[in-house]
């Protein structure tokens, strides 16, 4: 007869069976936290951060990991790998969000749950029981994920991920008005990012400041032609939260 183990290995507390699978529920286990980090990295495909890497990194948290400087990955990493690593977590901070849901490794959540939940909701944290409801989503699963959800909210909810949604979704902003991009993002590591996270929301991004467009969308307060024609044409400038904040009705 197959024995069944009913303690953690490693930090010997007790296990959980839900469906055939074991799960150690003691978030201080050693090997919880670096699996847990591990699978976040693997979801996201942040290249270059293998097991290896994380060790010498010593990255107790998956918030660890947005917390860390380009000169703390040289110096621990090497100047090459370092500087390659860290665009790579710069560019992991926009992602779908059946993939961030993945990513967090929650028991019974896979890419169907996920893939669900993205075409019914915009946030891991709006999810409730009627979204899980609307999804489609079991009784065993949805009780496990809101479990989840209302034990990590307060560790992961400032995690400075920006998740899409699918275009397909996005019906009520389609459309919404058209905005032109200037200077560098705080929060974005290229425009073509940008671009695709706003055209989820149903705004389009151009080339050029006219009278057509809505905003001028400008992080860093920088003075450029951009800027000075928006300001000749009486366009509003500005930043990207701004806009998040007019989309969102704040």
């Amino acid at each position: 007869m197959l024995n069944i183990p009913t303690t953690c290995p490693m930090c010997e507390s007790k296990l959980d069976r839900i469906n055939d699978q074991l799960f150690c529920r003691n978030d201080s286990c050693d090997a919880k936290s670096s699996k847990k980090i591990q699978h976040f990295v693997k979801t996201m495909k942040i290249k270059g951060l293998g097991p290896a890497s994380l060790e010498k990194l010593n990255l107790e948290s998956i918030n660890d990991l947005y917390e860390l400087s380009e000169g703390e990955l040289t110096s621990k990493l090497g100047e090459k790998i370092g500087t390659k690593l860290y665009t790579e977590i710069v560019n992991s901070r926009t992602v779908p969000l059946s993939i961030f849901i993945q990513a967090f490794g929650i028991p019974l959540i896979g890419n169907s749950a996920t893939t669900k939940l993205a075409k019914v909701t915009d946030s891991l944290w709006n999810i409730n029981e009627e979204v899980c409801k609307k999804a489609g989503l079991g009784k065993v699963v949805t009780n496990n994920l809101l479990q989840w959800i209302n034990k990590n909210e307060v560790n992961y909810r400032d995690l400075p991920v920006t998740p899409i949604v699918n275009k397909t979704e996005v019906k009520e902003t389609e459309n919404l008005f058209k905005v032109v991009i200037t200077g560098k993002l705080n929060d974005f590591s290229s425009r073509n990012k940008a671009k695709d996270f706003l055209a989820t929301k149903g705004i389009t991004v151009v080339d050029t400041v006219s009278k057509n467009i809505n905003y001028l969308i400008c992080d860093q307060n920088s003075i450029s032609s951009s800027s000075t024609k928006a300001t000749a044409l009486n366009i509003p400038i500005i930043t990207m939260n701004d806009l998040l904040n007019i989309i969102n009705g704040d």
